[in-house]
């Protein structure tokens, strides 16, 4: 199995340095993985950086940068490791967890209808009374002629002595026209439904984006996608830039 360049992506990682990036309170606007993973042998390494803007303070320049490596082990299996850099509004950005994940395709890409995987992984907080996390999600993808449409379905439950409520659930949507190999434009959709309450109650309560993406390659080996996201409930920030970029090394 070839890995798709199409899978560019995951929100995430290379140089955390961009601080014009960045992550939002309960939702990162995250990049929507594609359930093809890695042919074996091949190394991906991602840097991920989402900013959010808000006139509220408390939702201005919240930032999210992140470090992954990712190494395709057979075809079926993708295991990866990555950091998350966080910056609050009126901080300095800090060093705020590690997640090692594992993602299992589920059959050969166009085997059948639906291209699928699954994806679990666990997260170790680093911050004092911050629990730990797990979370599992399904990948999905199906191509329509020059449209590719790609769903991520989640549910993260925090684990350990700080573990409270839960699962916090997510969904994830992306379509873009295949227009060439360097620039694919789109659509992206991503929602955070919250936990326990949250999830009935008012949508004002929980964070929904909405917005124009691009998607494509720079050289050979390197992978982008881009997305520009605006908040349409309360919880979420006005808007909210990201920027991925992926590097590919075959050994």
């Amino acid at each position: 199995m070839k890995y798709k360049l199409c899978f560019l992506i995951v929100c995430l990682s290379v140089v955390p340095c961009a601080s014009v990036f960045a992550a939002i309170g309960g939702v990162t606007p995250d990049g929507v993985d594609s359930p093809d993973g890695f042919a074996p042998g091949l190394l991906g390494l991602w840097y991920g950086g989402v900013r959010t803007f808000d006139d509220n303070p408390a939702k201005n320049d919240i930032q999210t940068h992140e470090l992954k490596a990712e190494y395709g082990v057979t075809d079926h299996w993708t295991p990866g490791i990555w950091a998350d850099f966080t910056r609050e509004p009126d901080q300095t950005v800090y060093f705020k967890d590690v997640t090692v994940d594992s993602t299992f395709q589920l059959w050969e890409p166009e085997e059948k209808w639906l291209d699928a995987a699954v994806r679990a992984q666990y997260t170790h907080n680093f911050q004092s009374g911050i629990a730990d996390t797990v979370t599992a999600k399904l990948l999905l993808e199906k191509q329509f002629g020059q449209f590719l449409h790609r769903a991520n379905i989640g549910a993260l439950q925090a684990v350990g002595a700080n573990a409270t409520g839960g699962p916090d659930l997510s969904f994830l949507w992306s379509s873009r026209y295949l227009l060439n190999d360097h620039f694919r434009p789109g659509l992206e959709i991503q929602s955070d439904f919250g936990k326990d309450g949250q999830i009935v109650g008012s949508m004002d309560k929980q964070q929904h984006f909405v917005g124009p993406a691009a998607y494509g390659k720079i050289t050979d080996d390197i992978i982008y996608r881009a997305a520009y996201l605006f908040g349409v409930s309360n919880a979420s920030a006005q808007s909210a830039l990201r920027l991925q970029l992926l590097y590919l090394k075959d050994f």
